[in-house]
């Protein structure tokens, strides 16, 4: 086996060995804080800095005050939502930190990446909130007053993968572009 293909099988290795790690953690944590006191999971509704572990928090919580939500769910919502972005960060940077000696990243199309990118964190931090009236197949992944706690937890999950892919995505243009520079400058 080449060199290359041992470091692609090492880093596929560690980063299957941390995705399944913190998927089983992330799955013990979500049913795990349905049965912890509400006054000990009610810090990450009530402190400032857990509640901003996920962005979105910071603005779900002016919305929920007005929904029909009790104080429990509440603060399960924004307890699993903060502990996820917090497991899905930690695998971002596995990813990254796996990935940085990674060679022959292929370059992105660059307008379009950045397009994408502002499209996304401008949607999830400008316009992404409950919302009631869309139909059809855009109902599936918009925050409905009617969901359940754990519908919206779900429905989270899905942003924070998106904005973890773009982050990695990220990454790997400025692991590869460094990578170019280094061989350019090796050349000369």
């Amino acid at each position: 086996m080449a060199e290359r293909d041992r470091a692609r099988a090492y880093r596929t290795k560690v980063i299957g060995i941390w995705f399944w790690v913190l998927a089983f953690i992330s799955g013990s944590t979500w049913i795990a804080m349905w049965h912890i006191p509400t006054t000990s999971v009610c810090y990450f509704r009530d402190v400032w800095l857990l509640r901003s572990l996920w962005f979105q928090n910071l603005a779900m919580f002016d919305q929920l005050k007005d929904l029909d939500y009790t104080t429990g769910q509440q603060c399960v919502l924004f307890a699993v939502r903060s502990m996820l972005s917090l497991y899905v960060a930690i695998l971002t940077g596995v990813c990254v930190f796996v990935s940085r000696s990674a060679k022959g990243i292929p370059t992105a199309n660059w307008p379009g990446l950045i397009v994408l990118s502002v499209s996304l964190l401008g949607f999830l931090f400008f316009w992404d909130g409950f919302y009631d009236q869309y139909h059809g197949y855009r109902a599936e992944f918009t925050y409905r007053t009617s969901d359940s706690i754990n519908m919206l937890i779900a429905k989270s999950i899905l942003r924070m993968i998106s904005v973890s892919t773009l982050i990695v995505v990220w990454a790997l243009q400025v692991i590869g572009l460094w990578h170019r520079n280094e061989r350019r400058s090796d050349n000369k």
